[in-house]
């Protein structure tokens, strides 16, 4: 069992060298935010990344096969997520081994793959689809510091 996980790892940690590319405020048009504003868009994060073990092409593919809502994400919003899904694959697997919804590993994904996640697709904390946390909608970050100010 250890060496198949060891095995399970060391290939996963291998296709996924995390490269969030230059596409920041990536999800910042109407069309990505209808879509991820959907109730399914959070849980379809998490059920990519555990269907494709984390690794970054499979979870892009899974995540742009998938419509919610009737709604389509692009392909540079969805390279966002699945560079996020890939880091922490990479970075907490061993916080998030017994879940991605347990304390220990959302704490990890955030303060290890949260920076690049928020700059790529140019949503923030408070404003990012959560896949433990499907009630939550996201819009653009800067309607979030309007909202504040207001």
């Amino acid at each position: 069992m250890r060496t198949m996980l060891l095995t399970g790892f060391l290939s996963m940690y291998s296709m996924a060298l995390v490269t969030f590319g230059d596409q920041g405020g990536a999800c910042i048009n109407e069309s990505d935010l209808e879509a991820l504003k959907s109730a399914s868009f959070g849980p379809a994060i998490s059920t990519c990344g555990s269907r494709h073990v984390g690794a970054k092409e499979g979870t892009k593919r899974c995540l742009l096969d998938n419509t919610y809502d009737g709604k389509s994400v692009s392909e540079a919003c969805a390279d966002c997520f699945a560079s996020a899904v890939s880091c922490g694959a990479v970075n907490c697997w061993s916080s998030c081994m017994w879940g991605n919804c347990r304390d220990a590993c959302r704490k990890c994904s955030t303060s290890s793959c949260g920076a690049d996640l928020y700059s790529c697709s140019g949503l923030d904390f408070d404003t990012a689809p959560d896949p433990c946390d499907p009630s939550k909608k996201p819009r653009a970050a800067s309607e979030a510091s309007e909202a504040v100010v207001a």
